[in-house]
This record gives structure tokens, C-alpha cells and sequence, in this order.
């Protein structure tokens, strides 16, 4: 969850200076990826975190064939 609030997060400009970054809200993401779990398009593994399950899988590649034939 860390990796995604830093590539969603901003530039934290507080006057003069240089930027510098800041990361985006943790409850979006974390309520995003729950739903995901929810409709079991991710799964949550102990030490390798959450990954595509294999539902999640098939809808990706059938989306992806969709917009590739158009």
C-alpha cells in the first residue's frame, strides 16, 4: 500500500524552495483495495501481500483482448 500512496501522491509545496513529495491518502486506496478483495478480483497473501487472484486474472486478459480488438 506504501508504493501506491507514493505513486499516487503529489509535490508538497510549502513556500520557497524546492518540492518535495507527498503521498496520497491511505483510506481511498485501502477502501479501493478492499472492494477488490471483496469481489475477489485480489487476494491478501501473508508475506507477498495482495496479488491478482486468478478471477482478477481473466478479467484483465478478457479486457484487455476487448480493447485490443477494437
Amino acid at each position: 500500500m506504501n508504493k501506491l500512496r507514493k505513486f499516487y501522491g503529489g509535490r508538497n509545496r510549502k513556500g520557497v524552495g524546492l518540492n518535495h513529495s507527498a503521498r496520497g491518502s491511505g483510506k481511498i486506496i485501502r477502501l479501493a483495495l478492499q472492494q477488490l478483495e471483496n469481489a475477489n478480483l485480489i487476494i491478501k497473501q501473508e508475506k507477498e501481500g495482495r496479488i491478482v487472484s486468478p478471477e482478477g486474472t481473466s478479467l484483465l486478459e478478457r479486457s484487455a483482448y476487448i480493447i485490443l480488438r477494437k
